[in-house]
């Protein structure tokens, strides 16, 4: 793909021979402490091969950088690089490079006063069911440690603890700035629930981010595709809780508070403290959001308690502090939100101070869903603190390394975007776009505004979008518990929009989002249907509460009297391009797993060898790439979505395998010469999500022609958009201009519009003949500005979640067009081979078409002698019950 900003950026600067220097933005908003920043940065295909010397400068002080290669271009060179480093204490520049290259400055570790080539060490070791970390001083005479003992502990219903089995520790990532150790467990009674801790050390500040996991890989059953709680796949437990104890310590004191602006308390070691957190503490704390499987909220208190040998103080929002300090050890203990994941505990008994993610004695039994896992962080301090505990209270707000919308433009590491459109001041378009999306994003309409509306908080909840828009047509009286689990990829809108308006409070939506997503919304078991397996669950049901299906859809409290309910993960609802951008930016690792979980699941549900059917037929299933009906295969969401994710697998990866499955299912659902009347893709209702498709398939281009294979399936499916804008040129027009063909009139329709004249702008860029590119710009353009006023027409139902999700990627992929008139995709090398389409039948089809012909079924039967067909079809079988 070629475009006018195919350049490298100008911005890089070679102080040195052989160095070559990424500018990016320090984003934080806490006290001048020293604290620990792990970031990804982009860079231009060509530039870099290697990354070595690395040292981050800001102005012309230098401080020691790790680095970890994330992605590559296809030529070797460098995409995306982590960086890891600590922010000094003294910090005072926004403003910095990454030097890569030449000669190293001399940097001595700012934050602490310690030379880095003599840093303090942090070692894991186990004994049984115990971990002690061991943290040197090189600085001391004579040499000191400070050894803190951990005990992970799991509840059962009734008070015992259960019993892990430790399977493995190993390390990560190795460097001086940090590190990462992993351990791996299971409960001995079940080796389908596990647990990790995940041990990240920087070491130069005596600093730990201990992240626990637990999972239920155990798969739901569903009975009649409803997904309730209380389902015999759950987990049940009554607590969860990292236990730490000092070793070898004398005259140990405790130092507390409960909020970051709250005066310190001190107390002995020997008296007891606990600061739970039972609710939000906001307006709608006791909302039915948090209703349990017996109907009932175990939130049974607005904000917080913290009671120790002086009494009881209360409050809304904990943000806790603990720490405990010794004659020659320390140890700092927070956990980050607190608040917002509840209910959440710090507790200090008996010279045992535990973090506590899932409290026992406040809530009755937990519930793990079959599939469902919980992540927590919990930071800890091995080095003295401040007074007032304020370089520990900021662990929620770590800095952020935000690199200039104009590099990542140039760096063409995202599709179709659009750089720094504050820049572009003259543009009514650009100042159209940026009032939307202040209106959209900010006051009554911010992502924490929102999230007030039914209390989306709690370990379930936090980080998902209400979906406000379902408000419309909804009969209660309240306002109504949906959740909009990642619809159209809120996650990577996010991320560009925070990257394009250079603004690093769009993090608060997209960095909860992600983990919620990765923790709730990802069906993680290998036990279920193939279908389901791995598959990420939708938004919860149209103008209906959630209930007790949480983020599951379909739960027996909205089953209808009559008519068909029920399902599961479906293909037409897949999303995994934030889920990528999101490991490149932070280098978390479960998010480029999830990433490769949603792609097998693209592959598995569409094996025919792994239904009861694939005794006489197994062919693939059509799970892959059917859109609203089994027996629709041309372009629509469930085809397109498919085909996205694949090309994220492939991305991440680089397995051929994904690769080639997006190719069939393109050349299953679209080809060059279809006859696109057939299809009626001026149904609205039904085939309206046939762009999708076509966005995907201009991703497609974008990625073969970056990998220079431009070979036959690029030709095709270039010809193939050239041909679909033709029509759309022809025969679209806007949704809204006939609403007596819809069911129901939202503003939804208007801002689908921006997708379909994006759709003919990437058809534009496909078509040899300049006069036809020429008038599907034009239209796409007025199509786009129709969109714009039938959208303004809603009132202020245009910034409900729905319409953010889509604007929010499509609005900015609006202003790349119209700001790069001359954008190509480059031209194929080869041609494709003509070939016909037929619409493709799917398995369940083609079974019922065997029966009815004894002709065929005959000859079918004689595949019955296959031991490997019956296995198949037993497996699948046993997966249904």
């Amino acid at each position: 793909m070629t475009h006018s900003a195919s350049q490298a950026p100008q911005s890089i600067r070679s102080p040195d021979a052989g160095t070559v220097e990424v500018p990016f933005r320090l984003c934080s908003s806490v006290p001048p402490v020293p604290q620990p920043v792990n970031g990804g940065l982009c860079l231009p295909k060509g530039l870099v091969h290697q990354a070595e010397a690395a040292q981050v400068f800001c102005h012309s002080r230098a401080t020691e950088t790790q680095t970890q290669i994330l992605s590559r271009w296809s030529d070797g060179s460098i995409r995306w690089l982590l960086a890891s480093w600590v922010k000094p204490a003294a910090f005072d520049s926004e403003q910095c490079t990454l030097r890569l290259g030449g000669t190293t400055a001399s940097c001595p570790n700012n934050a602490t006063g310690l030379d880095t080539r003599t840093l303090p060490q942090i070692v894991l070791r186990q004994n049984g069911h115990r971990f002690s970390l061991h943290q040197s001083n090189p600085a001391a005479d004579p040499l000191q440690y400070t050894e803190i003992d951990l005990t992970p502990e799991v509840t059962a219903p009734d008070g015992s603890q259960l019993e892990f089995t430790f399977d493995d520790i190993r390390s990560e990532v190795e460097g001086a700035i940090r590190s990462v150790y992993e351990v791996n467990a299971h409960l001995t009674s079940d080796p389908r629930i596990t647990l990790r801790l995940q041990f990240e050390v920087w070491p130069s500040i005596g600093m730990v981010r201990l992240n626990s996991r637990i999972r239920n890989v155990r798969r739901a059953r569903h009975k009649g595709g409803l997904w309730d709680l209380g389902d015999e796949g759950s987990f049940g437990f009554s607590g969860l809780r990292l236990n730490f104890k000092l070793q070898t310590c004398d005259n140990m004191q405790v130092r507390w508070k409960t909020q970051a602006d709250a005066d310190v308390r001190h107390q002995s070691a020997d008296s007891n403290l606990r600061i739970i957190q039972f609710g939000s503490g906001g307006p709608a704390w006791a909302s039915p959001n948090h209703l349990s499987a017996d109907g009932t909220s175990h939130v049974i208190k607005r904000g917080y308690e913290a009671t120790s040998e002086m009494g009881t103080v209360r409050g809304y929002r904990a943000t806790p502090v603990v720490a405990i300090e010794a004659d020659d050890c320390q140890l700092g203990v927070t956990i980050p939100e607190f608040w917002e994941s509840f209910p959440s505990s710090i507790r200090m008994e008996n010279d045992i101070l535990s973090a506590e993610l899932f409290p026992r004695s406040i809530a009755g039994e937990f519930e793990l869903q079959g599939g469902e896992q919980s992540t927590h962080d919990v930071w800890l301090c091995t080095r003295p603190l401040d007074s007032e505990l304020n370089e520990f209270s900021c662990m929620d707000e770590l800095p952020t390394m935000l690199q200039p919308a104009d590099w990542v433009q140039q760096a063409q590491v995202f599709d179709w975007f659009a750089g720094d459109i504050t820049s572009v001041r003259d543009s009514s378009v650009t100042q159209r776009y940026e009032s939307w999306r202040s209106a959209v994003s900010t006051g009554e309409r911010s992502i924490e505004a929102r999230r007030e509306t039914i209390d989306e908080y709690g370990w379930r909840n936090y980080g998902d979008v209400p979906a406000d828009h379902e408000q419309t047509y909804y009969a209660g009286q309240n306002t109504i518990v949906s959740h909009y689990n990642n619809q159209f990829d809120m996650i990577y809108g996010a991320i560009v929009n925070g990257i394009a308006a250079g603004d690093a409070s769009w993090r608060r939506l997209y960095d909860p989002l992600a983990r919620h997503v990765m923790d709730i919304d990802i069906y993680r078991t290998t036990e279920d249907r193939a279908g389901f397996n791995g598959g990420l669950f939708w938004h919860t049901d149209h103008y209906l509460d959630a209930r007790s299906a949480t983020h599951r859809t379909y739960s027996r409290h909205n089953t209808p009297e009559a008519g068909d309910y029920g399902g599961g993960p479906s293909n037409e609802h897949n999303y995994s391009t934030g889920l990528l951008s999101y490991y490149y930016l932070t280098g978390n690792k479960e998010a480029a797993e999830s990433v490769l979980s949603l792609a097998d699941w693209v592959i598995g549900m569409d094996d025919g060898s792994a239904t009861i059917f694939s005794l006489l037929d197994d062919g693939p299933t059509g799970g892959a790439s059917a859109t609203v009906t089994d027996d629709y295969h041309g372009p629509g969401r469930g085809s397109g979505n498919s085909i996205n994710v694949l090309l994220d697998g492939w991305d991440v990866s680089k397995d051929r395998k994904y690769l080639a499955k997006a190719e069939e299912l393109i050349r299953r659902v679209a080809h060059p010469e279809q006859d696109l009347d057939a299809l009626n893709l001026l149904d609205a209702e039904y085939r309206w999500s046939y762009t999708v498709c076509l966005t995907s398939m201009g991703r497609y281009l974008h990625k073969m022609a970056e990998a220079d294979e431009r070979g036959p399936m690029y030709d095709y499916v270039r010809r193939t958009l050239c041909h679909y804008g033709t029509w759309m040129l022809a025969n679209e027009r806007p949704t809204l201009s006939h609403p007596e063909n819809l069911e129901f009139i939202t503003e939804a329709w208007a801002a689908q519009e921006f997708r379909k004249a994006n759709v003919l702008r990437v058809a534009a860029s496909c078509c040899d003949d300049d006069d036809l590119a020429a008038q599907m710009r034009t239209r796409a353009d007025e199509l786009n500005d129709a969109a714009w006023k039938d959208l303004y027409a809603f009132g202020d139902k245009h910034l409900t979640a729905r319409c953010f999700s889509i604007v929010m990627t499509e609005g900015l992929r609006d202003i790349f067009h119209r700001t790069n008139r001359e954008y190509r995709t480059a031209r194929p090398d080869e041609s494709y081979p003509p070939s016909g389409w037929t619409m493709f039948v799917s398995q369940k089809a083609r079974i019922k078409h065997l029966i009815r012909s004894p002709n065929r079924l005959l000859p079918a039967l004689t595949r019955l002698l296959s031991p490997r067909r019956w296995k198949n079809a037993a497996d699948a079988f046993r997966r249904r019950m």
